[in-house]
């Protein structure tokens, strides 16, 4: 989808995390989302929540079961620490 189209989630998902953020809810942040919405998220997100991105991973896993998910982002964080 256009950027245009993806703005209003992504406002909308960095409110969230500001205010989980201020909640105290989380000190670091690893984001996964498909390459549009992780270029939309990264042009709107909070400079406060900004450098607490430790890994992110552009990939669109909306398609796949959760435990799969789990052993997927496992076997790329641990590909990104090599």
């Amino acid at each position: 989808p256009p950027r245009s189209t993806l703005f209003p989630y992504t406002t909308l998902f960095r409110s969230y995390l500001l205010k989980a953020h201020q909640e105290g809810r989380f000190d670091k942040l690893v984001l996964s989302a498909s390459p549009q919405f992780l270029g939309a998220l990264r042009a709107v997100m909070d400079p406060h929540v900004k450098p607490l991105i430790k890994l992110e991973f552009n990939k669109d896993y909306t398609q796949v079961p959760p435990n799969q998910l789990r052993e997927q982002l496992r076997e790329q964080q641990a590909k990104t620490a090599e």
